[in-house]
């Protein structure tokens, strides 16, 4: 059974074309949405591939990402949330 069969099956038994509408209208917009996530996703993979299948470029990312100071990072992170806690108290 087709989508737009299922549809009128239910515009006829609740006699409303209204509702019909509204169903296919919100149908219509996750099958939309749906596709805008797996052509983002889509775009996204292409993308890396592209970057991991260079081996200069998969070298120089994991040398800028040893650069990375994780601890500084996750200290500022601890200080960050202190002070969050500290304003959601005082208001």
């Amino acid at each position: 059974m087709t989508f737009f069969t299922c549809c009128t099956v239910i515009g006829r038994k609740t006699k409303s074309w209204q509702t019909v509408c509204v169903l296919q209208k919100a149908a219509v917009s996750a099958f939309a949405q749906m596709l805008r996530r797996y052509t983002g996703l889509n775009h996204l993979a292409q993308a890396a591939r592209t970057v991991l299948q260079n081996k200069a470029q998969v070298n120089k990312m994991y040398q800028d990402l040893c650069k990375v100071d994780f601890v500084h990072i996750q200290v500022n992170a601890v200080q960050f949330s202190s002070i969050l806690i500290l304003i959601e108290h005082h208001f």
